[in-house]
């Protein structure tokens, strides 16, 4: 691994600028970085080399790294790029992660710092929404513990080192004995009994069991089971009961649950946030937790972020904003599910923060999740427009709210005897006297009968309007609401609601596509109104995609919604180079061809490479037959050249080949071999008469070449020519290229 000074001001994949080492960590270091393209400040995590010592380590790197940046949810350190590259002369991988300046929950107790049980929860519930949105996909943590747990500047809690975890969990948990005590001290008791992934006994579990460690040590300070040795530490465990204090009043019952050995009998993360929630209710209001550090805009006595940006997700999230607005205190019915006690209006301080960011107003109820007219919880990923968890409401089971209150009757009405101001009781007797004024008296009963009549007649008239009208409503628009919400638009309707289901691509699962009639229609009391719901998106067909070359299956796949990942290539002699030799679906693996997946799964497959290669053997001085045999059991070809002479190598034999013995080629490539046709042969020229010029001259003319001259060359006298020693006669056979020595008086 690099050192802390070579690695200052490295520029990384050509666009991040290392600075600063932040930590260091038993499988790589993080350090603070700026991405010089989009001018913001990163976190950069190297790895140690072993993570991609081989071709198969680099593509296992690759594939988890692909699909931990595939993760965008707001308790999540977001994965914005990675790759591997050659940093001082070794190959590692890196991951560039979402920039955290809020420290981790081991800072905070390396520090001797403890949370109160109210504090703990807030944390819990924060790791809940990111395990259970993990978790939903596939994706088990397996790492768990205080140091992968961190702050960002809105002080809210990320679960670190997504899909890392799992690969280094892989190698940490092969043998348990050989695992770290930091690793041993948060382990689940699978993982001590060295359970695996792959046989599915090792899962999503085992992360609620770790979580409650964590939270019961941020509340105490020490972690139940612990020992001074690995192995001390992972016996302890085995079969017991999560040790929890009553201290932690309403939380106790929640942790023992989370702790429990058998890794059935714990909450999924879902069901762990929705308890947490259920406790708070009796827990104190939280402070605003003692996060190491934060950022220069962070108003620290509200707990919540107010620089540029604060409470804003990143763009690639699509839940919306961290906080909620602020909304005035309104008294709502919240309806328990059946079994549980009605909680009421929600008014416990500590429930406020949670559904609504710390420092925003109260609200005294949930709100409803539009997909599906649950409240937000840990399984809604993130609520748009707030952040937090609600008590569960049950819509089969909510009361309709109280019909208005009708007039009172005139028989309830109490008796009230008063006279007008003004008016003497005896005088207003006498004027209603018979024997005085009959006149008055006829008149005002002829008045009276009238209006009687009058209203007799109207009254009739209404009572045969109501007995034969028909009595009709405009359908609301109900398109992208819940269920249970449109069906409380339309409760007064006087209409029989008839549910039909579809997938849709736009409508998230739960919500009304359309209706039928339309909105805006008139529609009869006591006729049906169909609700069209959604079930989700469309679900994608997995294609085979086998035997396509890689741009074609790739094509292929995002055609059909689905995301491609190249886990390995490897030599293959059947399957052409770049094409797909197999392909699998890691969150799936038992799906077959036409099986129906979720839009954007990833599907990993396994690239040919082409055939292995092949070593060029020594063909010389084998015969043609033998040469052309030694080459098609390597699966390649030979080429004959025009024959040429050797003075070494028998005529018939190989005398020379294209390619030098131990050269890599291709499978079926050519190589050309020359066949020898022996010695090349000339005749010793006549040299009588001729001056020594002429003799070389001769000499070099008939393919020969002038050896060692004895003597006085300028005399003309030519004595003796000889090879060797030996004496050579004009016309004798010699091989081209001999040296002949001439001797002169």
């Amino acid at each position: 691994m690099a050192t802390n000074e070579t690695l200052i001001g490295h520029l990384l994949a050509g666009r991040y600028r290392l600075q600063q080492r932040r930590g260091t960590g038993a499988h790589g270091i993080v350090l603070d970085a700026v991405d010089e393209q989009l001018q913001r400040s990163v976190a950069v995590k190297i790895l140690l080399p072993q993570f991609a010592v081989d071709t198969a380590a680099q593509a296992r790197f690759r594939f988890e790294a692909q699909a931990a940046s595939s993760l965008t949810h707001p308790n999540l350190n977001a994965v914005y790029d990675w790759g591997v590259e050659e940093v001082e002369g070794a190959i590692v991988p890196f991951l560039v992660l979402e920039h955290l300046s809020g420290g981790s929950l081991r800072d905070i107790l390396d520090r001797g710092r403890l949370l109160s049980p109210s504090q703990a929860l807030v944390v819990g519930l924060d790791a809940c929404r990111g395990l259970d949105y993990m978790h939903r996909r596939g994706v088990a943590h397996l790492d768990l513990k205080p140091a992968n747990l961190a702050f960002g500047d809105d002080r809210h809690l990320r679960v670190l080192d997504v899909g890392l975890s799992r690969l280094v969990a892989e190698q940490t948990w092969v043998e348990p004995s050989a695992a770290g005590i930091d690793a041993a001290r948060y382990s689940s008791p699978e993982q001590a009994r060295g359970g695996s992934v792959k046989d599915g006994t090792l899962g999503t579990a085992s992360d609620i069991y770790s979580l409650c460690l964590v939270l019961i040590e941020s509340v105490t300070g020490q972690v139940p089971f612990s020992s001074d040795s690995t192995m001390a530490t992972l016996n302890a465990r085995h079969d017991k009961l999560m040790p929890v204090s009553a201290d932690f009043g309403p939380l106790a019952s929640v942790l023992e649950r989370a702790g429990r050995p058998e890794s059935g009998d714990r909450y999924t993360a879902a069901e762990f946030g929705r308890a947490l929630v259920q406790a708070a209710e009796k827990l104190p209001r939280p402070a605003p937790i003692p996060i190491v550090g934060t950022s220069l805009f962070v108003d620290s006595s509200a707990g919540i972020s107010t620089g540029v940006g604060a409470g804003m997700r990143r763009p690639t999230d699509p839940t919306g904003p961290t906080m909620r607005p602020v909304e005035p205190l309104v008294q709502r019915q919240v309806i328990a599910p059946a079994g549980m006690p009605q909680p009421g209006v929600v008014t416990n301080p500590i429930l406020l923060p949670l559904v609504q960011g710390v420092g925003a107003a109260p609200v005294a109820s949930p709100v409803l999740d539009p997909t599906t007219g649950q409240p937000y919880g840990p399984t809604n990923d993130s609520a748009p427009g707030q952040r937090g968890f609600a008590l569960p409401v049950d819509p089969t089971t909510a009361q309709p709210p109280a019909p208005p209150l009708a007039p009172p009757s005139a028989a309830a009405l109490p008796e009230v005897v008063a006279a007008a101001p003004g008016v003497d009781v005896a005088e207003e007797s006498h004027i209603y006297d018979q024997s005085l004024d009959e006149p008055r008296r006829r008149r005002t009963g002829w008045i009276l009968g009238v209006i009687v009549l009058i209203v007799a007649l109207a009254a009739s008239g209404l009572l045969a309007y109501r007995l034969v009208a028909d009595r009709s409503h405009a359908v609301p628009a109900l398109t992208g609401l819940s269920e249970a919400i449109a069906r409380n638009q339309v409760a007064a309707k006087g209409w029989t609601v008839v549910v039909q289901t579809e997938r849709n691509d736009e409508q998230p699962r739960g919500s009304v596509i359309r209706t039928d009639p339309p909105a805006g229609v008139k529609l009869k009391e006591g006729q049906s109104v169909i609700f069209v719901v959604s079930e989700g998106p469309t679900m994608s067909k997995l294609p085979d995609v086998k035997g396509m070359q890689l741009d074609q299956a790739t094509q292929t796949l995002t055609s059909a919604k689905l995301d491609i990942a190249v886990a390995d290539q490897v030599f293959d002699e059947v399957v052409a180079a770049n094409a797909v030799i197999s392909q699998t679906v890691p969150v799936q693996p038992n799906v077959q061809i036409g099986g129906e997946l979720m839009q954007r799964t990833v599907v990993a497959v396994v690239v040919s490479k082409g055939p292995s290669p092949r070593q060029v053997p020594n063909l010389i001085g084998m015969d043609e037959a033998t040469a052309t045999a030694t080459l098609a059991s390597s699966q390649l070809k030979i080429v004959r050249a025009a024959d040429i002479f050797s003075p070494t190598v028998p005529a018939g034999q190989v005398a020379d080949q294209s390619l030098p013995a131990g050269t890599s080629i291709q499978r079926d490539e050519a190589v050309t071999v020359a066949i020898s046709k022996g010695p090349d042969f000339v005749a010793m020229p006549a040299l009588d008469g001729l001056d020594h010029a002429g003799v070389q001259a001769a000499l070099t003319g008939a393919g020969l070449t002038v050896g060692k001259v004895t003597g006085n060359s300028a005399s003309g006298l030519l004595y003796q020519v000889s090879v060797n020693g030996a004496a050579v006669a004009t016309g004798q056979q010699l091989q081209r290229g001999t040296a002949i020595d001439l001797f002169y008086f």
